[in-house]
């Protein structure tokens, strides 16, 4: 298996939520149904974002996880991947921040509660930990910062070589 399989996940991640609008279906659905304004994100990237142009989401493989076939769970006849779904967002306001992360993390939960296959690309995308970082504040400013970090396996067929 080679590296190939995560850009295909993470191309697959990023054409449901994104292209789509699977993502921002969901934020309207939350807006409406707690009758709140939620802040868009102004990127969603598949890579290191080099702008960080508050509040952003990241869809990056995990860090801290096992390459491809080390993996025990691959004897299970799928290939697994971790992905790490990570926003930013940067404020005056604290409750704002950790609002906002809360409503992109539950509208990430509803997309894929809505279909666990996100459009028939994976077997499954199952939700694991997620980490609420910190509240930073910037120096000499009075803005605030906090990162969620949102672990995903996704699940797909054991493809064989050569197929």
């Amino acid at each position: 298996m080679t590296g190939s399989a995560m850009i295909d996940v993470l191309a697959g991640l990023y054409a449901h939520l994104v292209t789509e609008g699977e993502f921002e279906d969901q934020l309207d659905a939350i807006e409406t149904a707690r009758s709140v304004t939620i802040v868009r994100p102004r990127e969603i990237v598949t890579r290191e974002s080099v702008s960080r142009q508050y509040p952003c989401i990241e869809i990056l493989p995990a860090e801290g996880t096992p390459e491809y076939g080390s993996d025990s769970r691959a004897a299970e006849g799928f290939d697994y991947h971790d992905v790490d779904v990570i926003a930013y967002h940067s404020s005056n306001d604290v409750a704002t921040v950790q609002a906002t992360l809360l409503y992109y993390d539950l509208a990430l939960a509803m997309v894929i509660r809505a279909d666990y296959s996100l459009g028939g690309r994976f077997n499954r995308v199952r939700r694991g930990e997620v980490i609420y970082g910190d509240m930073f504040q910037r120096k000499n400013e009075e803005t605030f910062l906090q990162i969620l970090r949102r672990r995903l396996e996704v699940r797909q067929p054991f493809e064989e070589m050569g197929e």
